[in-house]
């Protein structure tokens, strides 16, 4: 009876978030957010072809379209709009919807493998099906397809360290090629690539590989995308006449000095091609949709700047200071790391509450101050359980996050430590999880360093629930041994 239901709790994990996601797809439909309809529009000129493609003016608009968006996404939704016509967004949610769920059942192979433990795989790949994936997929956005090309390009190499597997170069190709897919759903994959690399580097030093077969398959693994931003930049300069792969530096760039003017630091005012914009000190520039139009208006207007070099004006306002307020800029990094991020690994209540808000609906859940009122004078036991629910679900999720960061390097080191620095002599497991440590670890870094939304970290948020989970499962069958060993003793003394 016990291995019946171990063998079937995964189908019916698969079976039972198929026929949820379904219900709400039906109900609501797919979500439109305010990027959504840059991507629908890049779409169309997709599907209508033009001149766009051979010649781009980028003194003609001050954000222009083909230039700021990554094509990757885009093209997926012009795939979709040739197939299903008016309803394209219905395919192209259920196709995310889709290779989400596929993606959750390598999770669960993967949490499976490491753990040893049906159920506690279970409830390891659940926790992403219903995180940000349960409400992302059914967005027009780039996020759930993004992350899931991610994904099965990690659980694919973390996979083969926990099965000795060494990677072959036609692996490390196909590594590199999911990897290519994700940088053209979002141009940040051309750095985020580089938090994978130790995670392929350990599968072949685990597999008994020496440094120069280590060398050559990350170098492999590297061109596809190394290629793939090449080629991106020699088409924008066909048709602009400048290398470059967007121009979302004009938005994106420029977040980290309004985090900097937030802290009361004059940024705008001692800055030489910004201190004489009398806009950047009125009381819309807090929100950061309008200072990014005043910003780049003025440098337009005032500096005959294009998008292109607004974009990379910001990159060297970026770069400026975090040498001239490193502390601040350091503050500021580590202030990202808020208590929204340490409860988002598991989501049962905000993420369906989330989705219903997105599709322009209200939440189905009072606010904090009504609350207590709603349970107590209403009697809604519904609601209190919702409430429970959702506060169990956020300790869960600070726990396993914290045990996942702090636990899993320290046991990755005294391995390491232990096999006298050869990973090829150290359990896998530790070995998949001191790689998934680094991967996690450089994306929260590196969309710290400029803008951390949740969203963001759709790519590595499974990994910290599934090996944070397993850390502790880990540690408390020590304990659970270690009391055994202590009670038997005792008795025997007796």
């Amino acid at each position: 009876m016990p291995l019946t239901i171990f063998r079937s709790a995964p189908l019916a994990m698969i079976a039972v978030l198929v026929v949820v996601k379904l219900c709400f797809l039906v109900s609501i439909g797919p979500v439109f957010t305010p990027d959504s309809g840059d991507y629908a529009r890049f779409a169309d000129l997709i599907v209508g072809g033009g001149e766009w493609v051979n010649h781009l003016d980028l003194k003609a608009e001050l954000i222009s379209l083909t230039a700021f968006r990554a094509i990757g996404y885009p093209a997926f939704l012009a795939l979709c709009k040739l197939l299903a016509g008016d309803a394209w967004a219905w395919l192209a949610v259920a196709a995310q919807m889709a290779l989400s769920v596929f993606t959750t059942t390598r999770l669960y192979v993967f949490a499976r493998t490491l753990t040893d433990r049906p159920l506690l795989a279970v409830l390891a790949a659940g926790g992403h099906a219903i995180a940000q994936a349960f409400y992302l997929d059914q967005c027009i956005l780039t996020d759930s397809l993004n992350a899931s090309i991610v994904l099965l390009a990690a659980t694919i190499t973390a996979q083969g360290i926990l099965r000795r597997c060494p990677p072959t170069l036609w692996d490390a190709m196909l590594f590199g090629c999911l990897l290519l897919a994700a940088f053209t759903m979002r141009e940040a994959g051309m750095i985020l690539q580089i938090t994978l690399w130790p995670l392929l580097a350990f599968r072949c030093l685990a597999t008994g590989a020496n440094l120069g077969r280590t060398a050559l398959v990350v170098a492999v693994a590297a061109l596809p995308v190394f290629a793939g931003v090449q080629i991106y930049k020699s088409w924008n300069q066909m048709r602009t006449g400048e290398r470059f792969v967007t121009t979302g530096g004009q938005t994106a760039l420029f977040r980290p000095a309004l985090d900097l003017y937030r802290r009361g630091i004059p940024v705008f005012r001692e800055d030489p091609l910004l201190g004489d914009a009398s806009a950047l000190d009125g009381p819309t520039f807090e929100t950061p949709g309008q200072a990014f139009a005043q910003i780049n208006g003025h440098l337009a207007q005032t500096h005959n700047m294009t998008p292109l070099s607004i974009a990379r004006y910001g990159q060297s306002m970026y770069l400026r200071h975090w040498l001239n307020y490193p502390v601040e800029r350091a503050q500021i990094l580590l202030s990202k790391f808020d208590r929204a991020i340490a409860y988002m690994l598991i989501m049962p209540v905000v993420a369906p509450e989330r989705l219903i808000l997105w599709s322009g609906d209200r939440t189905p859940l009072p606010t904090s101050s009504e609350l207590r009122r709603t349970i107590l004078d209403e009697g809604r036991l519904d609601l209190a359980a919702a409430l429970a629910l959702r506060t169990l679900a956020r300790v869960l999720s600070a726990v396993v996050m914290t045990a996942f960061f702090l636990f899993v390097p320290i046991v990755f080191l005294r391995a390491l430590k232990t096999a006298a620095g050869r990973p090829a002599a150290m359990s896998s497991g530790i070995v998949a999880m001191g790689g998934l440590w680094l991967f996690a670890l450089g994306y929260f870094i590196a969309y710290g360093a400029v803008h951390l939304e949740e969203r963001y970290l759709m790519p590595v948020t499974p990994f910290v629930f599934i090996c944070g989970l397993a850390m502790i499962a880990s540690s408390f069958s020590r304990a659970v041994a270690f009391w055994k060993t202590i009670s038997s003793k005792g008795g025997h003394d007796v």
